[in-house]
């Protein structure tokens, strides 16, 4: 890692700090968001690397998409398992749907990450990824549901934009 990678690396963690709304505390079932950013945070870390290990020991016995599709279709199997755990009802047509349109979107980022990371160093490519995820949200967020975002988080968009300039 040289100077400027460390100073990006960073950056970006500097960078999505100040991205994290401070207006007012958010919860979900009585605890603290800070926590499940910190699980969501542990979780992708765990998810990234797994793709790393793929592209170096296993590329060779399975394709990208052999390997992603057999990923997925656990998930979706244990998605499955637990709505109809849950519902008992069955399943509804918008919880497919919904399924759908957020898991073949990130089926396809898993697959280009594998390949990104046959290109492009890790200490590069996962940051920037995420940091692009973090930007894309903010402005979906802006787009379609009129979020408002404060100046620290501008500066944050800002930083981690730096960082990825300095990563790349």
């Amino acid at each position: 890692v040289t100077l400027a990678k460390g100073a990006g690396l960073l950056l970006v963690l500097f960078g999505l700090v100040l991205l994290i709304p401070k207006q007012q505390q958010i919860t979900f079932r009585n605890i603290n968001a800070a926590w499940l950013l910190v699980f969501v945070f542990l979780a992708t870390g765990f998810a990234d690397s797994s793709l790393k290990i793929y592209e170096e020991d296993f590329s060779s016995s399975f394709d990208e998409l052999q390997f992603m599709g057999t990923v997925f279709a656990f998930a979706f199997i244990i998605g499955l398992s637990i709505t109809l755990f849950r519902h008992r009802r069955g399943i509804r047509i918008n919880e497919l749907t919904t399924g759908a349109l957020i898991g073949i979107p990130n089926l396809y980022s898993s697959v280009f990450m594998i390949y990104a990371l046959k290109k492009i160093d890790g200490a590069v490519a996962y940051p920037a990824v995420n940091v692009l995820n973090v930007v894309g949200g903010t402005l979906l967020g802006l787009w379609f549901w009129n979020d408002n975002v404060t100046r620290l988080q501008w500066l944050g968009i800002g930083t981690t934009i730096a960082a990825i300039l300095l990563l790349v």
